[in-house]
């Protein structure tokens, strides 16, 4: 069986990752192969430099989900650590590319680099290919209207809470999966029971109040939601959560696992004079969701 390697961390499965896995599929369907994706866990980043290290799209689980979905036949996550990280440009492709993966062709993105301190280039990558007669595809810059497609960049958009945005280069929505925990009590108060999940060092939207839907692990059919993200200002909270109501359903999720995407941003989050005035603008929040939802 003939492979066509892929290689990149895909964080975040968007759209340029999905363009280089057709590109790939296309070629190994030529050959009668088969797609195999070499990914790294963990990310670069925080081997190399932790301090700068950025919150990821995706865990490791729901990237390989992604990528399966996408069209890869296999993936290899190999463990990225300093001995692997020291590899030249030179042993990096013999090692991993001719003799552990056996590539007959390789599919890369444009600014794709490789080996010790990022060594090898593209160029590089080619004449290797040229001298083991390995076909390199080299995939150039994606963009939708006019935007570049670039993880670093989704997570700029979704920081800044433009999710709109963000799902454009994604391909869909961008998600957030969390086991709910128990929360204060306080939505039933207010008009509103909240399925809660701890954000902690996770990339989630900026703070605000967002049209989503959330979804059960073990069900088939998300649930049209309304989200806020942020620290409950208004009763001095410290702890930043993703709080979600369900706006046609009454269903206690303490324990579940729920997954929520977020669709629009309605609003900042906001610190109101007392709870009344929040209640009055939880509200009217569910009733602009609600429309939103069609």
């Amino acid at each position: 069986m003939k492979h066509v390697v892929v290689i990149g961390n895909f964080d975040g499965v968007h759209l340029a990752h999905q363009e280089l896995f057709n590109r790939a599929r296309a070629i190994a369907d030529a050959m009668d192969g088969q797609v195999v994706a070499l990914t790294f866990d963990p990310h670069p980043a925080e081997v190399l430099a932790p301090h700068a290290a950025p919150p990821l799209l995706q865990p490791l689980d729901e990237r390989l989900a992604a990528m399966a979905k996408a069209g890869v036949d296999v993936t290899v996550v190999e463990p990225f650590t300093i001995a692997f990280a020291h590899l030249s440009p030179q042993d990096f492709f013999r090692t991993m590319l001719q003799e552990r993966l056996h590539a007959s062709a390789i599919v890369v993105g444009y600014d794709f680099t490789f080996g010790h301190k990022r060594a090898g280039t593209v160029h590089d990558l080619e004449r290797f290919g040229r001298d083991a007669n390995i076909r390199i595809e080299i995939v150039p810059a994606q963009f939708v209207d006019d935007e570049l497609i670039s993880s670093t960049h989704i997570r700029q958009l979704i920081t800044a809470g433009m999710v709109e945005r963000a799902a454009k280069l994604l391909g869909r929505p961008f998600t957030f999966t969390g086991k709910v925990q128990t929360g204060t009590g306080r939505g039933k108060d207010l008009g509103a029971r909240t399925a809660n999940i701890a954000v902690g060092e996770r990339l989630a939207p900026g703070s605000g109040v967002y049209v989503t839907t959330t979804q059960l692990a073990e069900e088939k059919d998300a649930l049209a939601s309304v989200t806020n993200v942020g620290v409950n200002p208004t009763f001095d909270g410290q702890e930043r959560l993703i709080e979600t109501h369900l706006l046609d359903a009454e269903r206690n999720l303490t324990g579940k696992t729920i997954t929520v995407a977020f669709l629009e941003r309605l609003r900042d989050e906001m610190k109101f004079a007392n709870a009344q005035s929040l209640a009055a603008q939880i509200a009217k929040d569910i009733e602009d969701a609600r429309k939103r939802h069609g």
